[in-house]
């Protein structure tokens, strides 16, 4: 009797855990974590969004102290990352450059150095590089055949656009006419990965978190009054770039990769004009990895989370200092 007592409880059930109910209970911590993981992966991003969003302020109170200092805003052929370092409580890296601009030291031992307030956390490339290849670009303005270089980094004199007249003075916030809370200052631009990372790419379509980091190129646009035309062509017709626009020598601030345009809306396509002549009037767009939009720093300081959805024209009127556009909220 006792031994067929053995392992039944005292209303003569098994005692113990069936498979079924084992199976029920992982199936149900399986449904809450899927159910939970969207959660968690926001929080985190947003987050992140919220550390890139700081970042910014702190820019733009590196930016505001460097014109109290020189009266005029950063930028110019003065590599603005750079000029920035000392307000950024960076001034032993700020020697080290150009320690190395004057040939002193190796750019190896300056790179060791790393500049968290560069980096936006949502970009791993931007972890990757250490803060030397920004997650940060100063505003260009869009589209120099009609308009010059219209934007928040440099203020443009010259007849045309040809190389042997560009003369470029630092803006000053008498030159921003829109207004400084019309205009905008800085934005993020997702990190070029190197070409070890672009190998292989295959479509767009297929990794379009790598496509939209790269110049696109479309077909020539000769015509100054064209920026529609190429802005069509780059969002929806680009072809496979003929090089890819990365840093040189991953050098913090290369003026060539410190700066961005607003010929298209945030997280759209960037491009090159063809292959020629033209290829200057590009389009540098504003990316991130942040669901819905950028993070964007206006010429007053404030910061704001803009939508990739923002109509063109406020984009493009945001980009301007000078256009005399009316903006509204946005």
């Amino acid at each position: 009797m006792s031994g067929k007592l053995r392992g039944l409880n005292f209303n003569g059930r098994r005692s113990g855990i069936t498979v079924p109910e084992v199976l029920v209970v992982i199936g149900v911590l399986a449904i809450l974590f899927f159910l939970l993981m969207p959660a968690v992966q926001s929080s985190r991003e947003r987050a992140r969004r919220i550390q890139c969003l700081s970042h910014l302020r702190q820019l733009g109170i590196a930016v505001q102290s460097y014109e109290a200092t020189f009266r005029v805003y950063p930028g110019n052929y003065v590599i603005w990352t750079e000029q920035l370092l000392p307000y950024l409580e960076q001034p032993v890296l700020y020697q080290r450059l150009q320690d190395w601009h004057n040939r002193n030291v190796s750019l190896d031992d300056v790179k060791s150095a790393t500049v968290p307030v560069y980096i936006c956390p949502s970009d791993p490339f931007s972890q990757e590089y250490r803060g030397w290849a920004p997650s940060y670009r100063m505003n260009n303005g869009y589209w120099p055949p009609l308009n010059k270089y219209n934007g928040f980094y440099q203020v443009f004199h010259g007849k045309s656009i040809d190389k042997d007249e560009f003369a470029f003075h630092q803006t000053k916030p008498a030159d921003i006419t829109d207004g400084l809370s019309n205009t905008a200052a800085l934005s993020e631009k997702l990190v070029v990965p190197s070409l070890a990372h672009l190998v292989g790419l295959g479509e767009a379509r297929i990794n379009p978190q790598i496509w939209i980091r790269v110049m696109r190129q479309t077909q020539i646009i000769s015509e100054p009054a064209g920026l529609d035309t190429f802005a069509y062509r780059c969002e929806f017709e680009p072809t496979t770039p003929v090089h890819v626009y990365e840093m040189r020598d991953n050098l913090l601030g290369s003026v060539n990769n410190s700066l961005y345009s607003h010929e298209l809306p945030p997280n759209r396509n960037s491009c090159v004009n063809g292959d020629s002549v033209f290829r200057y009037w590009e389009a540098i767009t504003a990316t991130s990895m942040h669901p819905g939009g950028v993070s964007l720093l206006l010429a007053d300081g404030a910061v704001k989370f803009t939508s990739d959805s923002i109509d063109t024209k406020v984009w493009r009127a945001l980009g301007s200092r000078n256009g005399g556009e009316t903006i509204g909220s946005f």
